[in-house]
């Protein structure tokens, strides 16, 4: 290291920078081939690249504890000044010079500086961005140059000896998987269409068996699909840490349950998961029900003609979680559910075009661009039903302060009157029935876990039974909870944390925890956290009701023994749906698992490696730091799982068939310590809006199931469209 270092000055370009630089500095270091870019000079001194030099020599000097001990350059007038020779001189540093007209020995710069200009200049084209953001694409370039595998014949550790540039470590290209010239060219062509990126990555992982490593850049991504691998990732406690790629939505989600990990996960989720009962999701059949029916009503317009339901099945999730989980339930626009569901599907399209197109990465470049100007006019739309929702219930708030200063002292006084406070002092309460444990994990989690896991927070019941809860008791689960573990909220751990909770009066139970703490919140700061809300309770459970109605469509004999299961429950009535309904729907659920096993809404999971793993399914061991790219899309059409993973046959998950799989091979939720909280709220919720859909319609479809687009970013949707055509059954609303 350090031993030799090339080095080039690279210029006139034109247009000038917008500081007004026309050249660059390379520093290259021979054996790594890693580089530094000195900022463009202004002008073309000689005092320009000696001060550069000086710059580079002490940082990588201080950084590797060892000097530099020769620089190798052309015989420009920068390398054969007085003041250059004598720096090098008092230094000890050796001076070679290539000869006149030869710049092969110093070729190595040369071609350097030829491939940061031809990848600055594609970057510029492809972004669109103009010629004056030449010196942050070439920064640009050179990061990513830096962070690419190169040869190295002796096995050593990367030439900058941290962890940004461990990637290069040759112990890495062991893994299998396509050569990197080949990603990486995929990689740089942003120009396809998110549906034909979709295809390409498919068709690397089903080249490739249990494992595949690919080079998205200079990024190494490490694709799991055996469930054995699987399970040590997702099932351990130790790579809890969420990918990169998951920071572009800290600005909307915060520090919540999604993207946080460590001890600030651990406690809260601790405390948050009793509050995700059974019993508090019973209560919300009501708003299930009405909503669902005012959904049917609109698609009457629909009947007989093709059309997009994942717009109406967008527009309900929204106004379900609105009256569920913030209790929102005043007059508003027909079509506000609607609205925010649009907005929120085009701000996903943005992040997930920051992930994949490198340039985007940076915020300095992402500010400058379009996207960043429609990334602020979405969260404008998305806020705003925020606000509404925040004004709604600020005037509740406003009337009962006293009676949120009372039950303050109710906690702090005696716990046990936290839910259910007696009338008078001398009533006693009766002892609640509590179900057998084994009928509690019957309700709860037959189906999903697929009967030989070990069982999550969630579903350990007799640890989370918190009673019969009042429908507005969250905050009250969630203090007792607190007060169990010790803990007290802040104002920033509340703000955050509850932040992907789905339970009515969020905004009371938010605002309720901030008095607590002595603390007002702003309507921005609640504004934000209702916002992740909102995403992670609707886009996900729209996507997979729209895949169930096109699936419904296409197979209409599974579909005619769906409404004959309907039938026999509801008995051809119009009744509302109840809890004990949704058990003795046995097919539909299977045909909503059946469905979330070939369309899982969220196509990819991705954790960063805080050590080394050893894999179970192979004699590979995948290095710390590395990104691990699980797809359920990929793992759920496994044929050693599921047999012709490719065919809609929801007996696949028949009790007798789930018990003999692997608990990892089937993961819509997610699965170990941090799968989804939300899981069997959106069960219920999903049985109850298909079940009154296909009480009051039959659904067709109108494009054969291998004719489905798909687009894989953050949630899976077609990009052809959920389209279906409706025809009447009965009329139930």
């Amino acid at each position: 290291m350090l031993q030799l270092i090339h080095s080039n000055v690279a210029g006139r370009v034109a247009p000038t920078s917008k500081g007004g630089s026309k050249y660059i500095v390379t520093l290259l270091d021979y054996y790594f081939r890693y580089c530094t870019v000195c900022v463009y000079c202004t002008i073309r001194k000689n005092s320009d690249v000696l001060s550069k030099f000086t710059e580079f020599k002490t940082r990588v000097e201080n950084l590797h504890n060892t000097k530099i001990a020769t620089i190798r350059a052309d015989n420009g007038d920068e390398y054969l000044s007085n003041e250059f020779k004598l720096f090098l001189k008092d230094h000890d540093i050796g001076h070679q010079l290539t000869i006149p007209g030869t710049p092969q020995q110093n070729g190595v710069a040369e071609r350097f500086n030829q491939t940061l200009f031809d990848t600055a200049r594609c970057m510029l084209i492809q972004s669109g961005l103009k010629l004056d953001f030449g010196a942050d694409a070439i920064m640009t370039a050179c990061y990513i140059r830096n962070r690419c595998p190169t040869v190295n014949t002796h096995g050593n550790k990367d030439g900058c000896g941290n962890s940004t540039l461990i990637s290069r470590n040759i112990s890495r290209s062991q893994l299998p998987g396509p050569r990197y010239i080949e990603t990486l060219k995929r990689y740089l062509d942003t120009r396809k269409p998110p549906e034909q990126i979709f295809k390409v990555a498919l068709n690397v992982a089903a080249k490739y068996n249990n494992l595949v490593k690919v080079w998205a850049g200079p990024y190494l991504l490490v694709g799991l699909f055996n469930p054995q691998d699987v399970e040590l990732i997702l099932g351990s406690h130790v790579h809890l840490e969420k990918s990169a790629e998951y920071k572009y939505f800290q600005p909307w989600f915060g520090n919540g349950l999604l993207i946080s990990y460590g001890d600030i996960w651990k406690n809260h989720r601790k405390m948050i998961a009793p509050t995700f009962h059974m019993n508090i999701l019973k209560s919300f059949f009501p708003q299930f029900n009405e909503i669902s029916r005012k959904v049917c009503k609109k698609m009457e317009r629909e009947k007989g003609k093709p059309f997009d339901c994942h717009e109406y099945m967008s527009g309900v999730t929204v106004d379900i979680l609105l009256e569920t989980v913030m209790g929102y339930k005043e007059p508003r626009s027909e079509d506000s559910g609607f609205e925010y569901a649009l907005a929120v599907m085009k701000m996903c399209n943005i992040l997930h075009q920051r992930s994949y197109k490198p340039w985007l990465r940076f915020d300095s470049i992402f500010k400058k661009t379009q996207f960043s100007k429609d990334h602020d006019k979405l969260l404008s739309i998305i806020h705003d039903l925020t606000n509404k929702a925040v004004d709604s219930r600020k005037k509740i708030h406003d009337l009962t302060n006293k009676a949120v200063d009372s039950r303050k002292k109710d906690h702090l006084q005696k716990k046990s009157e936290i839910y259910e406070p007696k009338t008078t002092p001398t009533q006693e309460e009766k002892p609640k029935e509590e179900k057998p444990k084994v009928e509690l994990a019957k309700e709860t989690i037959q189906g999903y876990n697929n009967g030989t896991a070990v069982r999550d927070d969630l579903d350990e019941n007799d640890e989370n039974d918190v009673g019969e809860k009042k429908r507005l008791a969250f905050l009250d689960a969630l203090t007792e909870a607190a007060l169990q573990e010790g803990v007290n909220f802040t104002e920033q751990e509340v703000r955050d944390q509850v932040s992907t909770i789905m339970f009515e009066a969020f905004l009371d139970a938010l605002t309720e925890a901030a008095l607590q703490e002595g603390v007002n919140f702003t309507e921005q700061e609640v504004r934000d956290q209702v916002s992740t809300i909102m995403f992670e309770g609707h886009d996900t459970t729209a996507a997979g009701s729209s895949f169930v109605l096109c699936m419904l469509g296409v197979h209409q004999d599974i579909q005619t023994k769906v409404i004959q299961e309907l039938d026999d429950i509801f008995h051809k009535t119009d009744r509302p749906v109840t809890y004990q309904d949704t058990l003795e729907m046995k097919l539909l659920e299977r045909v909503i698992m059946e469905t979330l096993r070939m369309y899982p809404p969220v196509p990819i999971i991705a954790r960063k490696l805080n050590e080394d793993v050893k894999l179970a399914s192979c004699d590979y061991t995948v290095p710390a730091t590395t990104t691990v790219v699980i797809a359920p899309f990929v793992l759920h059409r496994s044929p050693k799982n599921f047999p012709n993973p490719d065919v809609f046959n929801p007996d696949n998950f028949l009790p007798e068939k789930c018990q003999e799989r692997h608990f990892y091979s089937y993961i819509p939720f997610s699965a170990g310590p941090r799968s989804c909280v939300g899981r069997k709220y959106a069960m219920l919720k999903l049985k109850v809006l298909l079940a009154t859909i296909l009480r009051r319609f039959k659904v067709k479809s109108t494009v054969e199931e291998k004719d489905f687009v798909l687009q894989g970013d953050i949630i899976l949707k077609r990009t052809d469209g959920f389209m279906i055509q409706l025809e009447d059954r009965q009329k139930i609303c």
